[in-house]
């Protein structure tokens, strides 16, 4: 799915792509985004708990707190400052993690089959009922640890040659892990006896120092701090770029789509980061762990029958990386998240149902609250003139601006706004959109920035947008009802028009309906 939507939004997207835009996608972008947000706040108390290894009256919340304020920074500074700290913390968890399991199988007091098969018995249950109902209900609690992985497809946008990397990264990095986590788990079960483990915060760390006395804890310590860092990082990340793909379909609000200065969603990371320390500061590490877990399953369930919805919907469509034995994969992915939500703890599912109710009472009230709210902060705006100079035409563009900038000089507190409108069809497709939008952006921008530095010789402040609307005439007139204190609207002359032309041309159009002057 990744590889045919390479842009930001994961499930959200794909979701949408088969079901359309609706209650059910607003459901999934939402849960995908707060499930990311609980986990951050997971793996934050997680770090607080680590921490405490070395210094036992740390309190957990406050380093919680800090944890994830440094790593709002590192999101606002941009994707490449998030890449190399996880590239960093996940080179040294590697290495420390590959040396427990080793030397925990080399070692006197490490790894033994007896510890690991106490009395000849793999399952603990005393019938088979209740050695799989405890599976399953574990399977509940930590199934959060494998959705880093999604973190790859959420951002499939930033990738390079997405139809290349995204399966590598995928497919190498689940082998790898999963390799991990078996190995890591074994070793740790055969060293310590299982009923002995049973309760413990820090069993790694537990296990170490029966092996690695001294020093192993330490070790330990550390490799936990590190990969609950690492998970902070990737789950903040992937919920920022989902609150931004919610903010640009026009379902959060619009501030959490607005990017700065290093080109990040700086509305919808501070908002992301407060919701994780409101989070964090619960504590609960067991509770945060099924919220999460219970609402990545939700949207990997209604993402598994995407898939085959997409296929039957659009079988001629581009598919760098078809899925294996289609249709049974997606079928039997959709069956497992059945079935482990089932075994998630009782007190989970009612928070869950809770919150999906609370987002579809949003999504129905929510709409016409926030435009009523808005057409009240509008009408509280201080009355700073604004032109308004919409911008098309490469060969009038400059002296248009050179006019609206003589303007601006003969008054005072007068601001210029150009505008370029991107005339887009209502029935392309978000794939299509997506893929031809950034190439048009980026064709406007170069001639909205050439015109802006007509006003910016004169030092007269300027700013620019790029508006999309299915008719040129559409975004202006959307631009001028966004804010009422834009006195004038400058077009350019567009030369002699016939009577037929000049029915459907923007200026008339304008001209007709605007709330401001018009000059032409």
């Amino acid at each position: 799915l990744a590889t045919t939507y390479p842009v930001a939004g994961g499930a959200l997207t794909y979701v949408r792509e088969a079901f359309g835009a609706n209650l059910l996608s607003f459901l999934v972008g939402s849960l995908d985004c707060l499930s990311s947000t609980f986990y951050a706040a997971l793996s934050a108390v997680g770090f607080a708990y680590s921490l405490r290894v070395f210094v036992p009256a740390l309190p957990v919340v406050p380093v919680a707190i800090v944890v994830t304020l440094v790593f709002v920074v590192f999101n606002l500074l941009g994707i490449n400052s998030v890449g190399r700290v996880q590239i960093l913390l996940g080179g040294i968890l590697l290495t420390l993690l590959g040396g427990y399991i080793v030397l925990s199988m080399a070692l006197p007091h490490g790894f033994s089959w007896h510890t690991f098969v106490p009395d000849g018995r793999f399952f603990i249950g005393e019938n088979a009922w209740g050695s799989f109902a405890g599976l399953f209900a574990t399977m509940a609690l930590v199934f959060n640890a494998y959705v880093g992985f999604e973190v790859i497809a959420d951002d499939a946008e930033e990738v390079k040659q997405p139809e290349r990397t995204i399966p590598r990264a995928l497919l190498v990095s689940l082998g790898i892990v999963t390799l991990i986590y078996v190995a890591v788990a074994l070793v740790t079960l055969g060293t310590i006896p299982w009923h002995e483990l049973a309760g413990s915060e820090t069993a790694l760390t537990d296990a170490a120092g029966r092996f690695l006395p001294g020093w192993g804890p330490a070790l330990m310590a550390i490799a936990g701090m590190i990969a609950t860092l690492t998970s902070v990082n990737t789950a903040m990340l992937s919920a920022t770029r989902e609150a931004l793909t919610m903010s640009r379909d026009g379902v959060w609000p619009a501030f959490m789509s607005r990017l700065g200065r290093f080109r990040t969603p700086y509305g919808a990371v501070w908002v992301i980061g407060g919701v994780i320390i409101a989070i964090a500061a619960v504590g609960l590490v067991d509770f945060l762990s099924y919220i999460s877990s219970s609402g990545y399953l939700f949207v990997l369930f209604f993402a598994s029958l995407a898939l085959v919805r997409l296929r039957r919907m659009h079988p001629d469509l581009p598919r760098p990386f078809r899925v294996p034995w289609f249709p049974l994969t997606p079928y039997l992915a959709a069956a497992s998240c059945l079935l482990v939500i089932a075994f998630t703890h009782w007190r989970a599912l009612l928070f869950g149902a809770g919150l999906i109710g609370t987002l579809t009472v949003w999504y129905y009230v929510g709409p016409p609250l926030t435009r009523a709210l808005r057409e009240r902060i509008r009408a509280r705006e201080p009355d700073r003139d604004r032109i308004l100079v919409t911008v098309a035409n490469p060969n009038t563009a400059t002296g248009l601006c050179q006019t609206a900038v003589t303007l601006a000089l003969a008054s005072e507190d007068t601001t210029l706004c150009l505008l370029s409108v991107l005339p887009i069809a209502r029935d392309l497709s978000a794939l299509t959109a997506q893929r031809l939008l950034p190439r048009l952006k980026n064709s406007r921008q170069a001639l909205l920035k050439q015109s802006a530095a007509v006003a910016q010789e004169r030092n007269v402040p300027v700013y620019t947008k790029v508006r999309m609307a299915e008719h040129i005439a559409d975004g202006i007139l959307e631009e001028l009802d966004s804010h009422h204190n834009y006195q004038l609207v400058m077009m350019g002359w567009p030369g002699p028009l016939s009577e037929e032309r000049l029915a459907h041309h923007p200026v008339k159009a304008v001209l007709q309906h605007a709330r401001a002057h018009v000059a032409v």
